[in-house]
């Protein structure tokens, strides 16, 4: 009996707009105002960063005694913002920055289209919403009429700062842009006075940028979202309107507060503050606030000497308060900076449609969605938005990729169908459509787990193939229904059970050897070897007949009947298929009849069948599948799965992971940020064989220098570790716990025993509250896991005896200072 599962999903398609990242030269006052005039013109040009092409990392980017590289900081820019093309203004991408070079266009490849269509080629035009909006609003007399206003300064050194804010329509193109704003939107021309910086936040204020985000929603990565943040700034540094102009773009509120116009504007800002404190929608109890940011070319003093001076209220709720201050600038360039400043940038949806998908193994025709407000024949263009395909799969989980990294190359198999190269890429939010003018439909291949895992392993330059162990696993899940039915088989007495039917233990207590004949047992042996002990019967949910019933629907074990052959008088496993009124002998293939006159009173016996009748704890298999279940559903994460595979670098020498996955945090995230994750299991032996043929840990310590950033697993269905293998282990993890990039470490080490892969209901270290000895002594000092590298740092000193890794960072930090100053008073003697 084999347990089919329901494959269905769902495919999410959203439309938004053409995501363009500008590069400029530091400082160059000229090049940012050119791409702010052409992003005032852009639908969703407020979310477009303009980035500065460092040369050499400036010492304000400094954080502490740590600059980051130029490049890193600009290659940092472009994968949080995710843009679907770079444009370049008077410089190039510096050099060692990957990008797609055919991403790469020159504000020619924008405006051109504005002299010979009267159209934007990237994108759509301001003009192309303004007429949209007159046809259906503003060409009627509004009841309450909107402030429809553009800012305008005769002071030059704030003309950069006002644009930021507001925005600068084009001028000099055969599209009058000025002319479209006062005679379609009755827009005015006031002039600019430091207190309209106060509506800039103000959703009912209608200036230039405000109107390219015409039917544009921004939806948060992060939980906590709710702090609000005005920027301390200077108004005529070129980099504080950058810095600016980039943190708005990443879809967060923030105020800009120049300290040049700081009297004017106290007690708007005061304001502004009581209104941001308030409390949470659902807990009442959580009050949010506002938080001041420091920009790079200010003082810290003058900025708290400004918040002291505002005179907020002394009474507040105990523990809250209203303002708290940051002293940098939040690091959008680094992976871990935006976690810890709480600043990713948002995702951007203009409209969204879902598709029911009842079978998850077939292709899924989809229609691209078109906004409203686009001219629908512009013919010289080919990118004008774009449109994110997503796909969620229930019930295969183990065949589908639910986590695919940005930027991989994927190939014709995993692109739609009829979509060039070019057409289709991964982004930070799903696959991503850019190259779109005209509404078309698209056939979506099913993205499988294991076409995902190995393409990003070719562009790692690894060529894999799936084992003969990974296609056993394979069929195990198959006959599960899934990674979520894992959970059937865990538990140690039911393993225990199906090993014990296939592997018996010689006299003198010696390793495990198959048995000649898979053994049969009957309903009621089965469900007394599968009952918890006395001491547990209380405290258990599920009896054995329970845990034998649900074996059998499942297909893990098969009925049959035990019948003697009337021949050789050799008794023959006859499955109910195979009873009929004639049979044959599997010992000496003779036929017989079957005793119809004399039928056995009991001969209805139960065996494990497929790949649960292999003997050796089906070959290591079980470890396999509860390590995966734990990495996944334990911890609630969201994983593409591959089970046991042959890897193959460019040295040529195969090396086997007993598992594979690319692996993210929570399973109801959609971010980028994901894991690489390498798995060797073993039943009860050890990793590394005394006789010295079998180390698993130097095989994974090989995987780890072709993946820095990986995390290595070892799991066992042992309570603890042999003592050869935590000498190896601590050695490996010691080498992985270098820093690598932001919060990531070199190869973490995660070690898994019975104690977590057996915790049917939480993850640690929940799973370790009711353990005794040493684990519960253990679990009682920590309460909390933060993250896998938490649950490493963890699992290391709980089964390897090492320190936290705070404790050995510092010693290493205390180390590298007493050489250098040995080093220092060698030099001076």
């Amino acid at each position: 009996m084999s347990n089919r599962r329901t494959q269905s999903g769902t495919l999410t398609v959203a439309l938004r707009p053409l995501r363009l990242a500008f590069i400029v030269k530091p400082g160059d006052k000229a090049g940012i105002l050119r791409a702010i005039q052409i992003n005032t013109i852009l639908w969703g040009g407020m979310l477009n960063p303009i980035l500065p092409a460092f040369r050499r990392s400036p010492r304000s980017y400094a954080d502490g005694r740590f600059k980051p590289p130029a490049v890193q900081i600009v290659s940092g820019y472009l994968a949080a913002y995710d843009p679907d093309f770079v444009v370049t203004l008077g410089t190039a991408l510096p050099r060692g920055v990957a990008f797609d070079k055919e991403r790469v266009i020159g504000e020619d490849a924008i405006l051109a289209g504005l002299e010979e269509e009267e159209a934007v080629w990237h994108g759509v035009g301001l003009n192309e919403i303004i007429a949209h909006l007159y046809a259906t609003e503003y060409r009627f007399v509004r009841r309450h009429p909107e402030d429809v206003f553009l800012s305008d300064t005769v002071q030059t050194q704030d003309r950069l700062m006002v644009a930021a804010c507001f925005g600068e329509l084009l001028a000099g193109t055969r599209v009058d842009f000025h002319r479209l704003w006062a005679e379609r939107l009755d827009g005015r021309t006031k002039p600019f006075d430091p207190t309209d910086v106060l509506r800039a936040t103000d959703p009912t204020a209608v200036y230039p940028l405000r109107v390219g985000m015409h039917n544009i929603d921004v939806l948060p990565r992060q939980q906590r979202w709710h702090d609000r943040s005005i920027f301390w700034m200077d108004a005529t540094d070129p980099e504080d309107v950058l810095d600016y102009w980039n943190l708005r773009a990443a879809g967060h509120w923030v105020l800009p507060l120049p300290m040049q116009w700081a009297d004017e504007l106290r007690d708007g800002v005061r304001h502004q503050v009581e209104r941001n404190y308030r409390p949470d929608r659902l807990n009442k109890q959580i009050m949010y606030g506002t938080r001041f940011i420091k920009s790079r070319h200010t003082r810290e003093s003058d900025l708290s000497g400004f918040v002291a001076s505002l005179a907020l209220p002394a009474k507040v709720r105990a523990g809250e308060q209203m303002v708290s201050l940051q002293r940098g600038v939040p690091r959008v360039y680094s992976e871990w900076g935006r976690g810890a400043d709480e600043w990713d940038p948002c995702r951007v949806v203009a409209e969204q449609r879902e598709i029911r998908i009842a079978d998850i193994e077939e292709d899924t025709e989809f229609q691209t969605i078109l906004p409203a407000h686009a001219e629908r024949d512009v013919w010289g263009t080919s990118a004008r938005y774009a449109n994110v395909v997503s796909l969620r799969a229930y019930g295969a989980e183990d065949t589908v990729a639910p986590v695919i990294p940005p930027n991989l190359k994927l190939g014709r198999s995993l692109r739609p169908l009829a979509a060039a190269s070019g057409d289709f890429r991964v982004g930070r939010d799903g696959l991503t459509m850019s190259n779109l003018n005209v509404e078309r439909s698209f056939v979506v291949p099913v993205p499988s787990s294991w076409g995902i895992f190995s393409a990003w392993l070719s562009a790692s330059g690894c060529a894999a193939e799936i084992s003969s162990g990974g296609r056993v696993v394979q069929a195990m899940l198959e006959c599960l229904g899934g990674i979520h039915m894992i959970r059937a088989i865990q538990g140690w007495r039911i393993i225990f059970f199906l090993n014990s039917l296939v592997t018996q233990r010689s006299a003198d207590g010696a390793e495990a050897t198959p048995k000649e004949r898979i053994k049969h047992i009957t309903s009621n042996e089965a469900a007394n070897c599968l009952s918890p002990p006395r001491d547990e019967a209380a405290s258990s949910s599920e009896s054995g007949s329970d845990l034998f019933r649900m074996l059998v629907e499942l297909g893990v074990l098969e009925v049959g009947a035990d019948l003697q052959c009337a021949h050789c008088g050799r008794g023959s496993w006859f499955s109910l298929e195979q009873i009929h009124q004639e049979l044959t002998c599997s010992i000496c293939t003779r036929h017989f009849p079957f005793p119809a006159t004399k039928p056995p009173s009991k001969p209805w016996r139960y065996r494990p069948v497929g790949p649960f009748s292999l003997p050796g704890y089906a070959n290591g298999c079980y470890t396999v599948l509860l390590a995966i279940y734990f990495l996944t559903r334990t911890l609630n994460a969201s994983a593409t799965v591959v089970p046991s595979f042959e890897l193959t670098p460019r040295d040529g020498k195969v090396k086997e992971a007993d598992f594979g996955m690319l692996w993210r945090d929570s399973m109801m995230s959609d971010g980028p940020d994901f894991y690489p994750i390498f798995g060797e299991c073993k039943s009860l032996n050890a990793f590394v064989n005394p006789s010295g043929d079998d180390n698993s840990v130097e095989k994974m310590g090989a995987i780890a220098e072709l993946f820095p950033g990986a995390v290595l697993v070892f799991a066992t269905l042992a309570e603890d570790l042999h003592v050869g293998d935590r000498k190896a282990l601590q050695d490996l993890a010691n080498a992985g716990r270098e820093p690598w990039k932001g919060n990531r470490r070199l190869n973490p080490v995660l070690v898994l025993t019975r104690n977590e892969l057996m915790s049917s209901s939480f993850a640690p270290p929940r799973s370790w509250q009711d353990a005794t000895g040493p684990i519960g002594d253990f679990v009682r000092r920590h309460r909390f896991v933060r993250g896998i590298n938490d649950l490493c740092d963890l699992t290391q000193q709980l089964y390897l005896g090492m320190p936290p890794w705070h404790e050995w960072f510092d010693q290493r930090l205390k180390a590298r200072a007493e050489r250098r100053r040995a080093r220092r008073g060698k030099r001076t003697s």
